[in-house]
């Protein structure tokens, strides 16, 4: 659930590379693991409960009366939210942590690159797919509410 890319990457060396790694990755967000793993975990939380405020709003929609729609309508505002929240946390955390690409450092036989690279990925684009389509799926549950259609 924590993000904590750098200390995974030293937990999988030997300790007399660790040590090297240590010297050489400068001071940068992607070695913040405490940055970074406070914020993905509040991020994964958020997004989970935007998740399931989004179920919640699916299933009570199929309730046909008025106050289910004005129940499903709110649990898709509070989903919307939640997700639109949990989803620019993770963008922020994956652009601060691209900070390391492309990075060179300076070793005696001269500059060599890091070779470390962070990517967004699919789960960033589906987090915004989801917050679209919860956003999207607003309207058809205010009117149904508001129009008393059973």
């Amino acid at each position: 659930m924590k993000l904590a890319p750098y200390d995974d990457i030293l937990g999988d060396m030997a300790t007399n590379y660790s040590t090297i790694t240590l010297a050489l990755v400068p001071s940068s967000t992607f070695v913040d693991s405490q940055y970074l793993g406070e914020f993905s975990r509040g991020a994964y939380y958020l997004l989970l409960l935007g998740t399931i405020a989004a179920a919640l709003a699916f299933f009570i929609g199929f309730i046909k009366h008025t106050v289910g729609y004005l129940a499903s309508t709110v649990f898709a505002i509070i989903g919307s939210v939640l997700l639109l929240i949990g989803a620019v946390i993770w963008t922020v955390i994956i652009k601060k942590a691209q900070a390391i690409n492309g990075v060179v450092v300076s070793l005696p036989s001269g500059l060599v690159p890091l070779d470390i690279t962070v990517e967004v990925g699919n789960a960033l684009f589906l987090a915004w797919a989801a917050f679209a389509c919860l956003i999207v799926s607003i309207m058809p549950y205010m009117i149904s509410c508001c129009t008393y259609r059973g």
